[in-house]
């Protein structure tokens, strides 16, 4: 069975069409991304640098938050943006956006109300007792406050504020909840608690044991509903005011589509010679890419230096655009050669677990991305956790200059 979301179940919910387009025809169309959702997604990647800045003891000021910002959106601004409200532009969105985060930044700063655990943290759901109903998730920020309770932060930029009423019934982070307490079952309460950044207004909620009980069973459910209309092909339409806001309009029936999005031209069968061509050609390239992916390290390694020496996020190019840098803590296990004897001792954790086929006779990297991903059995996670370093990972992102420019 698949691994269910909470935005996956929702769409279904919302339009069984539209459900069966994204997760199960994926026609290959168009994509165009709407504003608003890339204005959410820029407030909350500056809110995640924020918080790697402050877990470095480097707090940034209002000015820095607001170059952060602007770095995001212009590094990431797609071409083919949609903006439905005519009487909105795309400086408009950008500062409802920086007007937010400012807020922010006035109520929060230096940001030593609470310690960070984790940004866009995945979490593991288990809805039931044996595996067969999973969810996954991501927590936009998961911190621990001066009383020790662990705080479940989820970050919104919608135009509308919802009464506490509609908080507390909502589903969302009480599922996130349920893999935190699988995580760290003796906490001293569990806060759940949305900001809505264009109204400076944090809501609050909790959920008792019975409610979470409740949740459980009420999302098998929607999962077993999604499951029977897969088995059934049966996905009506569902129109509302969100269909505006809908990236499959052209296709849906609903909107005069056919359902269906123009076939993608398929590939010839290649016999012969110049099958043995593309052989030898893939091969090439294949030598090609590893040798760019070193060239790439080495340079990524020159100008990480370069900006830490002097002091910079951004560096511009000639011609071509500009990088900018950001840094990530990471926790890396280690590996034989750092360190032999934990080496040895993860190697003995891994058998005893039954877990050493499946990673290869302990393939590390295999075992890294299942520590990451957090698919690992609680108590194997718990004992390497104990193992981890914190390393600082510097990764580049790319601001290409426009055409035309």
């Amino acid at each position: 069975m698949a691994v269910y979301s909470y935005s996956r179940i929702n769409c279904y919910f919302t339009c069984p069409r539209q459900y069966k387009f994204k997760y199960i025809d994926k026609p290959q169309i168009e994509k165009k991304t709407g504003i608003e959702a890339f204005m959410g997604s820029m407030v909350h990647e500056a809110l995640e640098r924020c918080y790697h800045l402050v877990e470095s003891d480097k707090p940034p000021t209002r000015d820095e938050l607001d170059n952060i910002y602007r770095n995001c959106w212009e590094e990431n601004l797609p071409e083919n943006l949609s903006i439905v409200r005519e009487d909105m532009t795309v400086d408009d969105y950008f500062a409802i956006g920086r007007k937010a985060l400012r807020w922010y930044h006035d109520e929060h700063y230096p940001f030593d109300g609470d310690i960070t655990l984790g940004l866009e943290r995945r979490v593991d759901i288990s809805l039931d007792g044996d595996g067969q109903y999973r969810m996954q998730g991501y927590i936009d920020r998961l911190a621990r406050d001066k009383d020790g309770r662990l705080i479940i932060q989820d970050y919104k930029t919608g135009r509308q504020l919802p009464t506490q009423a509609e908080v507390d019934e909502d589903g969302q982070l009480a599922l996130y909840q349920l893999a935190v307490e699988d995580m760290w079952p003796d906490n001293n309460g569990i806060v759940l608690r949305r900001y809505f950044l264009r109204f400076n207004t944090p809501l609050e909620s909790r959920r008792t044991p019975e409610q979470l009980v409740e949740l459980k069973q009420e999302y098998i459910r929607k999962i077993r509903l999604i499951e029977k209309a897969i088995d059934l092909k049966n996905f009506p339409t569902n129109e509302s005011p969100l269909c505006d806001w809908c990236e499959y309009n052209e296709i849906c029936p609903a909107k005069g589509g056919t359902g269906v999005a123009e076939p993608q031209e398929e590939l010839p069968l290649v016999t012969g010679e110049p099958l043995q061509d593309l052989v030898d050609e893939y091969i090439a390239l294949d030598v090609q890419k590893k040798e760019i992916g070193r060239r790439l390290d080495e340079i990524k390694d020159l100008l990480v230096r370069a900006a830490e020496h002097d002091n910079k996020e951004r560096i511009e190019g000639k011609t071509a655009g500009a990088i900018l840098i950001t840094h990530k803590s990471i926790e890396k296990l280690p590996t034989k050669s750092a360190n032999p004897v934990v080496f040895r001792e993860i190697e003995d954790l891994i058998k005893g677990a039954g877990l050493f086929e499946q990673f290869g006779a302990l393939d590390m990297r295999a075992l890294q991305k299942a520590f990451d991903d957090i698919k690992l059995p609680e108590s194997v996670y718990d004992t390497l956790s104990q193992w981890t370093e914190k390393q600082n990972s510097p990764s580049i992102k790319i601001t290409a200059n426009k055409k035309g420019a």
